[in-house]
């Protein structure tokens, strides 16, 4: 089962002031086997460089490795991803942190990355530093142990209100032609750099939950022969 090790106030108030928080051994090794089998057996029909929206539309959009994306009403047929977040303390958190009705599980990413940029075209724009266009509280499983040099989480700590002021200060459609990105955010870059980056280091199992506000980047790959398997839930408010 699951282990939540912190109290759900001290997640909420890591939450609120950090805009993540990290919660170590969340899930044992056998679980962390059986999550990893799931994924194989999707990561198995795709090639290197494919982003899957499951269950049929792919395109050439991620070279660091695989990526797919599970939308809520496809979700079970990966029975054992769906179990994981499915359970109370989820479901719970999500409604006090949004303080209303809200989408859980509105779906769920997974990736395998195995390439670093310099061996492909440059990075993914999920990688560079940006803030999500619509709020959103993620919930990430780590498959394997990640550090700065194989892909762990990247953000910057306490930049969720500047993040949110950014993404309310724009309709969707401006934030999403350059405003998201905080090299091409004037407000957020002058008070933000890459030097204020935090990574999100934990062993397999560990459990990330971080406020889409916050400004963050996916996980690159710095070492050759490495690698970096992970989840993300997707909750919205409605």
């Amino acid at each position: 089962m699951p282990r939540f090790n912190t109290s759900m106030e001290q997640v909420l108030a890591t939450l609120r002031q950090e805009g993540l928080c990290k919660i170590p051994n969340f899930l044992d090794s056998s679980e962390i086997t059986k999550l990893k089998e799931e994924m194989v057996g999707a990561f198995s029909k795709m090639s290197t460089g494919d982003e899957l929206c499951y269950p049929n539309e792919s395109s050439k959009a991620y070279p660091f490795g695989k990526l797919c994306r599970v939308g809520h009403d496809d979700l079970h047929n990966f029975p054992v991803i769906t179990n994981t977040f499915n359970n109370t303390w989820f479901s719970n958190f999500a409604d006090i942190y949004f303080r209303c009705p809200n989408q859980q599980m509105l779906q769920v990413f997974f990736s395998h990355e195995y390439l670093k940029p310099d061996d492909v075209e440059g990075v993914t724009r999920n990688s560079v530093l940006h803030v999500d266009p619509y709020e959103a509280l993620k919930y990430m499983i780590y498959i394997n142990d990640c550090d700065e040099n194989n892909g762990a989480f990247r953000y910057i700590k306490g930049s969720h209100s500047d993040g949110y002021q950014a993404r309310t200060s724009h309709t969707v459609g401006t934030l999403l032609g350059d405003k998201y990105r905080l090299d091409q955010n004037p407000a957020l870059a002058s008070k933000y750099s890459e030097n204020d980056v935090t990574y999100a280091s934990a062993s397999a199992g560990s459990l990330l939950i971080f406020t889409t506000d916050i400004i963050h980047g996916g996980g690159i790959l710095k070492q050759d022969n490495t690698e970096r398997m992970a989840i993300i839930c997707h909750n919205r408010r409605r």
